[in-house]
């Protein structure tokens, strides 16, 4: 099968994120903050929204325009209440949960702001050159759950940048599925936990399987002999 998969990297990208969430956040998290406004950021609302009782989101993007429609479009998709954060500090301050979904080269929030217990979400930063988290917030976790200790190593900006200045090590990197297999103490309340996402292949084959089987459902598609 081919398929475009602009919208479902953005989409098994938000669904990876939730599944952290569940995993990670506190149970009561109900404040949200996106620090960004393009697909990958409506995809992490609407898991954000999914995994934990979302009432506010804030959205912060140097563009206000962005802004603006982010929440025309994406409110009528969500319960929570959506609000244009003026600066990242603004969007960050008392969050429950933070979600980076940028594609900056320069960290895009202070992690002195993060409150304990907050959970963070980082799914930009995909090359070694890019670095939305910085390095107080990778401090004040201690760990960092991947969803590849390999892949993160390879292409994830932030974290190597951590591990490169000796704020965590190569062993600090937990993979997400230690946690949902038990294998992961439960978090103290005050604790930060931070969540990196860089994909998985896995993560793409079970996305267009789906839609393979529901366009097989739905008698959609065309078929063509190669």
């Amino acid at each position: 099968a081919l398929m475009d998969a602009t919208y479902l990297t953005a989409l098994r990208t938000g669904a990876g994120a939730g599944a952290a969430t569940e995993l990670l956040a506190r149970p009561d998290s109900s404040i949200a903050a996106i620090i960004g406004s393009g697909t990958q950021a409506k995809t992490q609302l609407l898991a954000l929204c999914e995994a934990r009782p979302i009432t506010e989101a804030r959205i912060h993007s140097p563009n206000a325009q962005h802004v603006s429609r982010f929440i025309a479009e994406m409110q009528p998709q969500v319960k929570a209440k959506l609000t244009h954060a003026s600066s990242p500090r603004d969007a960050i301050i008392n969050a429950d949960i933070v979600c980076a979904a940028t594609t900056s080269t320069t960290p895009v929030f202070d992690g002195r702001d993060l409150k304990p217990g907050a959970h963070v979400n980082g799914v930009g930063a995909y090359t070694l050159q890019m670095k939305e988290i910085d390095n107080e917030t990778i401090r004040r976790a201690k760990k960092v759950f991947v969803d590849s200790r390999e892949t993160t190593v390879a292409e994830a900006g932030d974290v190597m940048d951590a591990i490169q200045n000796n704020v965590i090590t190569e062993n600090d990197l937990i993979e997400i599925g230690a946690v949902a297999a038990g294998q992961y103490a439960n978090r103290a309340d005050g604790d930060i936990t931070f969540f990196k996402s860089c994909g998985i292949a896995v993560q793409d084959v079970a996305a267009g399987g789906e839609v393979l089987r529901r366009a097989r459902e739905m008698k959609l598609g065309i078929e063509v002999t190669l």
